[in-house]
């Protein structure tokens, strides 16, 4: 929804994908249970494989690496100023 926003308003953003890392068995942990959150709120994530991991990345060390495709950055100012533009246009105060 918030990048249909952007495309509407003309907001800079753009959808980049993040790679999350857990280098130890603890965060690991952390990710499986971010995942199994994700899933029920319908957000697609996925793991990579050990050898995509080396075939994307050769400086990574990791034990897990969990992918946020739809994550992305975006002009936190320009939305800012478009969201208190539309608020004052509909008489708020």
């Amino acid at each position: 929804m918030l990048y249909k926003h952007c495309e509407k308003y003309q907001i800079p953003h753009s959808k980049i994908t993040k790679w999350i890392v857990a280098q130890d068995d603890d965060e690991a942990e952390y990710l499986y249970q971010m995942k199994n959150k994700c899933d029920q709120l319908g957000q697609p994530l996925y793991f990579l494989t050990s050898k995509q991991i080396a075939e994307l990345e050769q400086n990574i060390k990791a034990k897990e690496v969990l992918v946020s495709p739809e994550t992305g950055i975006i002009d936190s100012h320009s939305l800012m100023d478009q969201l208190e533009e539309s608020f004052t246009e509909n008489d708020g105060t």
